[in-house]
């Protein structure tokens, strides 16, 4: 399977699905984007999006 890249941003969570996902608003989500908490992949100057296994592994390590 070969890995998503930014020409397939449908492979990707938005900060709104991130916020909706984990029960937090979005200003959380983006402080966490910003403070490098959740890797983030950068599909233009405004628009963010975090790679599934990235959101995995920041869940994953939030409830271990």
């Amino acid at each position: 399977m070969q890995a998503p890249t930014p020409a397939q941003p449908q492979a990707y969570l938005t900060p709104q699905e991130i916020a909706r996902r984990l029960g937090v608003s979005l200003r959380t989500v983006y402080a966490w984007l910003s403070a490098g908490k959740l890797p983030k992949v950068k599909l233009s100057r405004r628009a963010v999006r975090v790679r599934p296994e990235d959101f995995e592994r920041f869940v994953a390590e939030r409830t271990a």
